[in-house]
């Protein structure tokens, strides 16, 4: 069932992704990444002219695994990450990501600056009162979000609005055709009903205690699960600005010049209050114009107000806030900007008719002077440059590394502090079992993903290092170096004595109760009749189910006791009568079960399946045309570095 619930979630995520509204918050949530990145080292996946290395195939795909446990409700180790298919599944995702991007570039496809402002403005919490752009609010999300810069940003959402709009166009059906829905209705919502018998593995008796030959073939041959895991000890640095800063220097003259340079950060810019009166035609403007003409200053400004009464102007209307030049359209910025105070404009054209502006207050400019912010600017300046610093390092450690400098070295050239975690297995546990206290939380440190530190950990051979990695919103790298690895070995039978004999019998019981069970079947199916009865076991009665498993009794739809594959069984008979088994869904019994009631699917006659089905069509519209663009645009794995990351 989990199995299916991830692969049935995960099939509609390019509707659920691209058919949301393009918000600012959507993609702050992180939809992801459109735009390929280009990196040093090794290439493990190229689409089109997209290229990814390792380093940034890797944090896509750590963010791509996230949204999907979000979609399924789990969360996941490593090799049940293998096991279900998710990493697999988030791979897909990001070539079919890359693969619609070149797309939408080929085509033309592009999101101008009049709709990246739209969409931003439109986003919550973007806008001041005043009407203006929130550039504060701006910068903290382009963080947050693990951008390095605006331009970064903007470039993401101009990438994905592209995109976004080549998918509705494909998608292009907003109510899937009703006959089509009332088929699909019938057949999805047919119910079925079962009579089932139990036979439990812990009923069926069992020799007794098998002899030492038996015990130790039975420890050689099944010695994957009496083994002890792979353990590995991993070491990391972190490259950090707040270290590095301690190596900068700053003069009165290097502050002096960076507050020339930045002098914008410190001057505001002149704002004037402006009142607008809007006339339909020419004339009525002119005229209330001329009867305004000389008048300036306090009194101006009450004249204006009264002509405003008169002309019924309400307050909202009347004025639009104290605004800098930059910050009026520009028809009328240069005549708000070269009025005297408490004066009025002539009239001036505008796409909806005739204005009159009035200057009710002007804040001058102001310019901080150096002394004013040098104990501010001096902290900022440092930590720019230890961030610049930083950077630069992160270069050089990137090219000594591909050049097959190794891990102590480095640390010891730029002062590193090596920290070590484990040794520990895939799932985070010591050589005793206990989970390992630097691995019990989401982040190990200073906003190091667990996870990412331990898939590196279990990509690498030892010895090996990463290439410095970015910390999400933070400027913050760091580099993880594999120290030891210590191989899976079986463990000592004496050990494990025990755990193989009950596992022997264990298996025992489960194999002599499948043959009970088959035996049943057989009998049920090859004689006269076929009533359950006959097994001699309690009867039990199933509630009405779906295809998918999902009862249909009570306000909220609950999975049903059957396994999946017994209801898929169940589904294929044509007539009742006929008998199946499969695997109970905790594993520890066989069911042998047989239809008692079937009820014809209703046409889906309501809101919500008709939108289901719509967006059933919606993502085999756009799975169809993604595959088509795997033919156009040349895909390349490099599937042996992709294994040994994941």
């Amino acid at each position: 069932m989990l199995l299916q619930a991830i692969r049935g979630r995960a099939g509609s995520w390019v509707v659920k992704g691209l058919f949301i509204l393009l918000s600012l918050s959507f993609v702050a949530w992180g939809f992801e990444g459109f735009i390929g990145q280009v990196g040093s080292g090794n290439k493990i996946l190229t689409v089109g002219s997209t290229v990814y290395d390792p380093n940034s195939f890797g944090q896509m795909m750590d963010r791509q695994v996230k949204n999907i446990e979000k979609q399924v409700g789990g969360t996941f180790n490593r090799s049940q990450l293998r096991q279900l298919g998710i990493y697999d599944q988030a791979k897909n995702r990001i070539i079919d990501s890359a693969l619609i991007e070149q797309e939408a570039k080929h085509l033309g496809v592009v999101a101008g600056d009049k709709t990246i402002n739209l969409i931003l403005r439109s986003s919550p919490g973007m806008v001041r009162s005043d009407g203006s752009l929130d550039s504060a609010r701006l910068l903290e999300v382009i963080r947050q979000s693990g951008y390095a810069n605006e331009e970064a940003f903007v470039k993401n959402l101009r990438s994905q609005i592209a995109t976004g709009t080549l998918m509705r166009a494909v998608a292009s059906i907003n109510v899937a055709p009703s006959v089509m829905i009332d088929q699909m209705g019938i057949y999805r919502y047919q119910q079925r009903s079962a009579n089932y018998v139990t036979i439990n593995d812990s009923l069926v008796a069992v020799k007794a205690t098998p002899t030492a030959a038996e015990i130790a073939k039975y420890h050689q041959d099944h010695a994957e699960e009496f083994s002890a895991p792979e353990y590995r000890t991993v070491n990391y640095a972190l490259l950090d600005p707040a270290v590095i800063v301690k190596e900068v220097k700053a003069t009165e003259a290097d502050l002096r010049k960076d507050y020339e340079d930045n002098i914008a950060q410190y001057s505001q810019a002149e704002r004037r209050t402006v009142l607008q009166i809007l006339f339909t035609d020419e004339a009525a403007a002119t005229k209330a114009a001329d009867g305004l003409k000389g008048k300036n200053g306090a009194a101006g400004t009450a004249a204006f107000n009264a002509l405003a009464k008169q002309e019924k102007v309400s307050a909202n209307d009347l004025s639009l806030g104290s605004l800098s030049k930059k910050e009026l359209p520009e028809v009328v910025a240069d005549s708000a900007f070269s009025l005297a105070l408490g004066e009025t404009s002539r009239p001036i054209k505008t796409d909806f008719g005739w204005n009159l502006v009035h200057i009710s207050k002007v804040t001058a400019a102001t310019v901080q002077s150096f002394e004013s912010v040098q104990n501010r600017l001096k902290p900022d300046y440092l930590e720019r440059k230890a961030i610049d610093l930083l950077y630069d390092r992160v270069n050089r450690i990137e090219a000594a590394l591909d050049g097959g400098a190794n891990f102590a070295s480095i640390a010891a050239q730029y002062s590193l502090t090596i920290k070590s975690v484990g040794p520990m297995d895939e799932t985070g546990l010591d050589t005793g079992g206990s989970r390992i206290t630097a691995l019990a939380g989401k982040e190990i440190d200073q906003g190091i993903p667990t996870d990412r530190l331990m898939s590196e950990a279990f990509r690498m051979k030892s010895g090996e290092s990463s290439a410095p990695i970015e910390v999400k919103g933070k400027s913050l790298y760091y580099i993880v170096n594999l120290a030891k690895v210590t191989p899976k070995t079986l463990r000592p039978l004496e050990t494990v004595r025990d755990k193989v004999v009950v596992a022997m019998q264990r298996d025992q019981q489960r194999m002599a109760a499948e043959t009970r069970a088959k035996e049943l079947v057989a009998r049920l199916n090859g004689g006269k009749s076929s009533d359950l009865a006959a097994a001699g076991l309690p009867i039990k009665a199933s509630l009405p189910f779906t295809r998918d498993g999902r009862l249909v009794a009570g306000k909220e739809p609950k999975p049903s006791e059957l396994p999946l594959e017994l209801i898929t069984e169940l589904f294929k008979q044509q007539k009742l009568g006929k008998v199946v088994m499969a695997r109970s869904k905790d594993d520890r019994a066989w069911l042998v079960a047989q239809v008692s009631d079937v009820r014809a699917g209703t046409p889906a006659a309501n809101a919500t399946m008709s939108r289901e089905f719509t967006q059933d069509i919606q993502a085999d519209l756009i799975a169809a045309y993604v595959n088509s663009l795997r033919d156009k645009y040349k895909v390349k794995l490099n599937q042996k570095l992709y294994e040994q990351y994941y």
